[in-house]
């Protein structure tokens, strides 16, 4: 769970309701998980600051270093990673990945195409600059969760 604050004279509020939540339904919080008054932080592999949820910048800088894949095991990897940080990319990785998953096709022969390379070029130019996910402006925010 993140409680962010939109006025700092709220905030307090906010977490006093968080808490009697928690205790009508008889949830536990693990200590050693629990942070609070924090600027920025990792959460979920994200960074969330003031400015919004920002990809991971040790993420990003993995796929940026990668060299071009040289077999279908590290075509493999490229698209593991990518997915990880799926969210950030501003078309679907589907699109973006799109030449890669052809080298995954079952055929005798391995080829990275001038198309694979120029899409991977995007990527890591792309990711050079870490993405950010505009914080939530909406008032409500509906959390569902299941057993």
């Amino acid at each position: 769970m993140v409680v962010t604050l939109e006025r700092e004279d709220q905030h307090v509020i906010d977490l006093e309701e968080l808490f009697a939540i928690i205790a009508r339904y008889n949830l536990k919080l693990n200590p050693d998980k629990c942070v609070f008054g924090v600027e920025a932080r990792k959460f979920l592999s994200f960074l969330l600051t003031k400015r919004g949820m920002e990809s991971n910048p040790d993420k990003c800088r993995t796929i940026i270093e990668m060299r071009s894949p040289t077999n279908v095991k590290e075509v493999q990897q490229l698209i593991g990673r990518m997915a990880a940080l799926s969210r950030f990319f501003y078309q679907s990785v589907e699109k973006k990945g799109y030449p890669y998953f052809q080298c995954l096709k079952k055929n005798n022969s391995f080829a990275w195409t001038d198309e694979c390379k120029g899409a991977f070029v995007k990527i890591k130019e792309y990711l050079a600059s870490p993405p950010i996910i505009d914080k939530l402006t909406q008032k409500v925010l509906f959390v569902y969760t299941f057993q």
